[in-house]
């Protein structure tokens, strides 16, 4: 399980989950250094639950195929190829890896494939609050709030705390906006090439999937659907010419092939009659009726004839050889354009769970900054560094204070405070 990755360490002072530093000039500038740490070897993730938005590295190392990825969507599953969508959300990695392969046998895909499933990279952790880069940072196991404060550029010492929380929470608006607008494009763009799969001649709404169709603007779809739908009448029209012009090869190579068997029957019969001419003139040669001058002649003509007959059935040959290669061209014309489209769309569909974690992480910033804002909680902050992570569960998202040592999980909201030190010293008093 996750804990079992990440342990939440408590103060040095054994007291409560309260992150304290008491910070001189010196300590201020040393927190502004990027901390620097390795990933931890493989091993360390297979105790790790797996959640939506983490992207998985898939390798069936039975076939030739190279190594996929894929994005856990907000349905907490991933389309795997040939399988389509596959839960893996709540599973550790070792759990997730092991129904993989047996559903592959299951199906009757693999006799008794060797799977390889690894994290390519979790969920980003987002560090807010009073830090100089507010903003995504890439996780990495054992990362600790104190570590994640760096990596933002150290602690944030603002002037008007209260006025920088409102400019905050204008630009996370215009993030949210960029966001949903990325969102409604390759959401159409996705319908496209679903209206492809299905040989439709319009990208209609119904395209887009059933569970995000509430976030997307319908209008900023209909602004975009024109684009879309001349894309799939330039595909479908490319797609048509390339079959027509092979249908047309194949037709063509088949009435060749029957001209020439048409030849081939009736160059036979020519034959025939050549041999049995041949044979009347020995006949009559041997009975001295005739002298040999003819006889040479008519096996000149016995032996044109055979060549013709040869040439005939090696262009035959060559007929069928062509006719085989446009009938498979024309069946991989089919299948590369489907397997084209169904990569297209698995990433069109990455892009999506990608921004749809993106823009949930977003609405969670806005919702604590109207909160800041409205308790009025930014008053007077210069000094003392809290700590506040604000992680979504299975039900619910949890807000709840922790020590600068306190390791992070993947997608994390890490608030950082900045108190005065007299605020904190009047507190304790």
């Amino acid at each position: 399980m996750a804990e079992a990755l990440w342990t939440r360490m408590g103060s040095r002072d054994g007291g409560p989950l309260w992150g304290r530093m008491v910070l001189g000039r010196a300590a201020l500038a040393l927190l502004l250094v990027l901390f620097v740490f390795c990933a931890p070897p493989l091993s360390a993730q297979e105790g790790y639950t797996l959640k939506v938005g983490d992207e998985l590295e898939l390798d069936i190392l039975d076939n030739a195929e190279p190594p996929q990825r894929f994005v856990i969507g907000s349905d907490g599953a991933v389309r795997l190829p040939l399988l389509g969508g596959l839960e893996v959300v709540n599973l550790t990695l070792e759990e997730a890896r092991e129904l993989i392969r047996v559903t592959y046998i299951d199906r009757e895909i693999f006799v008794n494939p060797t799977v390889d499933l690894s994290i390519a990279a979790y969920r980003p952790i987002f560090v807010t609050g009073d830090v100089r880069s507010p903003g995504f940072y890439d996780f990495r196991p054992f990362i600790s709030a104190e570590q994640a404060l760096g990596l933002a550029g150290g602690p944030q010492m603002p002037t008007s705390n209260a006025e920088a929380r409102v400019l905050e929470r204008r630009t996370l608006e215009g993030s949210q906006v960029a966001t949903e607008a990325d969102l409604t494009r390759f959401a159409t763009e996705y319908a496209r090439v679903q209206a492809q799969l299905r040989g439709g001649s319009e990208v209609l709404w119904d395209d887009i999937p059933a569970h995000i169709r509430p976030v997307i603007d319908r209008e900023a779809f209909a602004i975009l659907k024109p684009a879309e739908d001349e894309i799939l009448r330039l595909e479908q029209l490319n797609h048509d010419t390339q079959t027509r012009l092979l249908r047309e090869a194949i037709e063509e190579t088949g009435s060749e092939l029957s001209l020439l068997r048409e030849r081939e029957v009736a160059q036979v019969a020519a034959m025939e009659r050549a041999e049995a001419d041949l044979t009347r003139g020995q006949e009559l040669t041997e009975r001295g009726v005739q002298s040999s001058g003819p006889l040479s002649q008519l096996h000149r003509l016995v032996s044109e004839a055979e060549d013709l007959l040869l040439q005939i059935r090696t262009q035959q040959t060559g007929a069928r050889r062509r006719l085989g290669e446009l009938q498979r061209e024309y069946a991989r014309l089919e299948s590369d354009r489907s397997q084209r489209l169904l990569a297209e769309g698995q990433s069109r569909r990455s892009e999506i769970a990608k921004l749809e974690a993106a823009r949930l992480s977003i609405i969670d910033r806005q919702d604590m900054l109207r909160q800041w804002i409205d308790t009025g909680a930014n008053a007077d902050l210069d000094g003392r560094i809290d700590y506040r992570v604000r992680r979504r569960g299975p039900d619910a998202v949890e807000t709840f204070v922790i020590d600068s040592l306190t390791e992070l999980f993947p997608g994390d909201l890490l608030i950082v405070t900045v108190r005065a030190s007299e605020t904190v010293a009047r507190a304790e008093e």
